[in-house]
């Protein structure tokens, strides 16, 4: 695919829906002619005519020259989704004059979020701005320097981390699961069905999987836990593209809460509705989609490029010789 990841899932798609084109047009091309031979065939035999027989073979040859398109395949898919938690507050994230810093390093400071149920939030910024470590404020797994970051009361979350790890990593898949889970072992290989770990995989132990199936392993084990806030850190890094579709349509069908660290545009484009941008030691936050924010910078950045109090310059008068030297003159 000649193109971004944009790029390749439309033209995926518009390919796909080619191939399907072609193959109904060959079957119909080629029940019409197994018709006419099956027909000939039968004429031939009631009326004792060996040279009916003998199209009939012609048009049954031609039919073999015909199929020569494979019907296209079914992609394999995840069967399970989240399980949503009932119930949900108003405001599922509050953040009051948050700030950290690791020396003399500033990455945050005296940061106001308020974020409302339903909303799907995107943080993005350069790398090094305090990205993860929010969300590990979040999580509880580092203390700020100042402030508070609270989830709502009827909030239950699940976290997916860019780095994923395991309890034991010497555990095959089966074992992951049905201990994480506390299933039987013929229902920890039915959850795993679901998430295409079959036949043998389900023996492999954690520690052989890649990127993309240890990101599947740990999304077969959240998405069993009923939830309404998922937070991802780069869910797409280090993925394979049919593990990252995977992942993508999972979320695509969750109907809960969503904050993710991404530097992804596709991803961020297709998932947030509200952005939170670290740059400057602050966060910025913007009520919108990414391309309009985008749109917002552009603008932002052109403005800021000419000062408000320039004067436009007066015209001067130019002689008849310099306007013919200048094709943009008036």
């Amino acid at each position: 695919y000649s193109g971004n990841y944009s790029f390749y899932v439309q033209e995926k798609q518009e390919r796909r829906e080619e191939l399907e084109r072609q193959y109904a047009q060959q079957e119909r091309k080629v029940a019409q002619l197994q018709y006419a031979a099956d027909r000939m065939h039968t004429w031939a035999q009631g009326h004792d005519n060996p040279d009916l027989h003998k199209r009939a073979v012609a048009i049954e040859r031609r039919i073999e020259r015909l199929s020569v398109l494979e019907k296209p395949k079914t992609e394999k898919v995840m069967t399970a989704s989240f399980s949503i938690k009932e119930g949900q507050s108003a405001d599922v994230l509050v953040v009051k004059d948050l700030s950290k810093a690791y020396g003399e390093k500033v990455l945050f400071q005296h940061v106001d979020l308020l974020a409302k149920d339903g909303e799907r939030i995107a943080i993005i910024g350069d790398n090094g701005c305090g990205k993860t470590t929010f969300l590990n404020i979040l999580l509880q797994k580092v203390l700020p320097d100042s402030g508070v970051a609270l989830f709502g009361p009827a909030v239950k979350n699940a976290y997916l981390p860019q780095i994923i790890q395991f309890e034991n990593d010497n555990y095959s898949v089966l074992e992951t699961v049905t201990s994480a889970l506390k299933l039987t072992l013929q229902a920890g290989r039915n959850r795993l069905a679901a998430f295409q770990f079959t036949g043998d995989e389900v023996f492999q132990k954690v520690s052989s999987l890649s990127g993309g199936e240890r990101s599947r392993l740990m999304l077969s084990i959240l998405m069993y836990k009923e939830l309404n806030m998922l937070i991802l850190d780069e869910p797409t890094n280090h993925l394979d593209i049919q593990s990252r579709e995977w992942i993508e349509n999972a979320i695509q069908e969750y109907d809960g809460n969503l904050l993710f660290v991404s530097h992804d545009r596709y991803f961020i484009n297709k998932f947030a509705n509200r952005i939170w941008d670290f740059r400057d030691g602050t966060v910025v936050d913007f009520k919108g989609g990414f391309e309009k924010y985008m749109q917002m910078r552009r603008l932002e950045a052109a403005q800021a490029e000419t000062p408000a109090n320039q004067q436009t310059p007066k015209k001067q008068s130019k002689s008849p010789r310099d306007r013919r030297k200048s094709p943009y003159a008036l």
